[in-house]
């Protein structure tokens, strides 16, 4: 069974090859998710229970992961590595509508939340991009409330427009 990917997916105990993007895996074992979404810079391979290999045209050689690590493949840089995962439940948190961020840059809960909601998000302020946050959204939060929260006490404020949703840096403001 070959699978074409092009979002995110939590599979269990299917052998099958999965080519989502530039990827190839071959899935040897149980519980894996995989992360590819069109525009992101990186697909993420995480495996949870058995074994799978991953492979790139760039690195045919590819690389065979054991549980509680992550294949993670740049598709500027034709990179493949591998990273230990310190805990691989938050990567399937999403499942449930939990979103968990750890000391994470906004950019990069930017991208969650705009792949999770299906929403187009824009940080304009180049200097947020890398502001770090650490929150813990477990009450299925709208993402409304979630960029509400997120802006509590920070310096910079979101705005609902025509195209999706722009943040901007400033003193704490309203919706």
């Amino acid at each position: 069974l070959v699978i074409g990917l092009q979002r995110q997916m939590c599979i269990r105990d299917s052998p099958l090859s999965v080519k989502p993007e530039a990827v190839k895996l071959g899935v040897l074992g149980k519980h894996f998710n995989i992360e590819a979404y069109p525009g992101d810079p990186e697909v993420k391979t995480t495996l949870f229970e058995g074994s799978v290999a991953v492979s790139t045209a760039s690195h045919p050689e590819g690389i065979v992961l054991r549980p509680n690590e992550s294949a993670i493949y740049n598709k500027k840089k034709e990179s493949l590595t591998r990273e230990a995962e310190k805990n691989v439940s938050e990567e399937i948190a999403w499942q449930n509508g939990i979103f968990i961020f750890n000391h994470l840059p906004l950019q990069e809960i930017v991208r969650e939340l705009s792949n999770s909601f299906g929403v187009k998000i824009k940080i304009e302020n180049e200097k947020l991009r890398n502001y770090r946050l650490t929150a813990k959204f477990t009450d299925g939060e709208s993402l409304e409330d979630i960029l509400y929260l997120l802006q509590q006490g920070r310096n910079f404020k979101y705005k609902n427009t025509y195209y999706g949703i722009t943040i901007n840096g400033c003193t704490t403001g309203s919706r």
